[in-house]
């Protein structure tokens, strides 16, 4: 394929009307610009030859004659293409026109549908979200209500064990025996966890249990003469 005539005026980007002047003064200008030895851009060289082209074509006077006859044949030509039978050209643009408005209403239809998809896909999504906060919020309020009774339950247990006596009355004959409170919880706390041990003078001691059972167990023990406990008076300190 031929490769299309350039307008060499607007290569040189001057007027049809331009002087043998204004053509040279826009060569010099552009030409400076694109010579390949001064402007690295790949494509320079071609614009450089480009301009060069024009140049001579406009200076010389038969080859800008025959070049203005192309122009004005070139112009000719639309003319008689803008007035082509109006008729066929409006069968043509009709013919089009529908065409395209068939185009538009199926791809408006394609984006609904598929914006249709998107938005139950969405809605899907969010349902399932929603679903399992909800059931993650039932999950947390089951806890907080079982833990709510767990407390209940221990503070109505430590409530229950306050309001009994867990204190002991621990006695024994200082002459015969000399018992330091490490000695004494040492001695007391297989029966049960002991909270405190006090003792003011040898010969006595108070000892707290956590429990009531493990005051109950020395009791008990006492009560049968455990020979571990021998050797003590014990009672409840209340």
């Amino acid at each position: 394929m031929a490769e299309q005539q350039k307008d060499w005026y607007v290569v040189l980007g001057v007027e049809r009307t331009a002087t043998t002047k204004e053509i040279t003064k826009a060569y010099r200008t552009k030409a400076l610009k694109y010579h390949p030895d001064k402007n690295p851009d790949p494509n320079a060289a071609k614009i450089f030859h480009d301009l060069s082209q024009a140049y001579d074509v406009l200076l010389d006077a038969a080859a800008r004659a025959a070049f203005d006859n192309l122009l004005n044949i070139k112009v000719q030509a639309k003319e008689r293409v803008d007035k082509y039978d109006s008729t066929r050209r409006k069968m043509k643009e009709d013919l089009e026109n529908r065409e395209n408005a068939f185009k538009r209403q199926q791809q408006a239809v394609k984006e609904a549908a598929l914006k249709m998809q998107f938005e139950m896909e969405r809605l899907k999504q969010e349902n399932i979200k929603k679903r399992a906060e909800r059931e993650a919020e039932l999950l947390r309020q089951v806890d907080q209500i079982s833990e709510a009774v767990a407390v209940s339950k221990q503070a109505a247990i430590n409530e229950e064990s306050k309001s009994l006596d867990t204190t002991l009355r621990i006695k024994w004959k200082k002459k015969k025996h000399t018992f330091d409170t490490d000695e004494l919880s040492n001695l007391f706390k297989p029966y049960g966890e002991i909270d405190s041990c006090l003792s003011k003078n040898q010969g006595s001691a108070l000892i707290s249990f956590k429990t009531i059972t493990g005051a109950f167990a020395v009791m008990g023990a006492f009560e049968r003469e455990d020979k571990k406990l021998e050797g003590f008076t014990i009672s409840w300190a209340g």
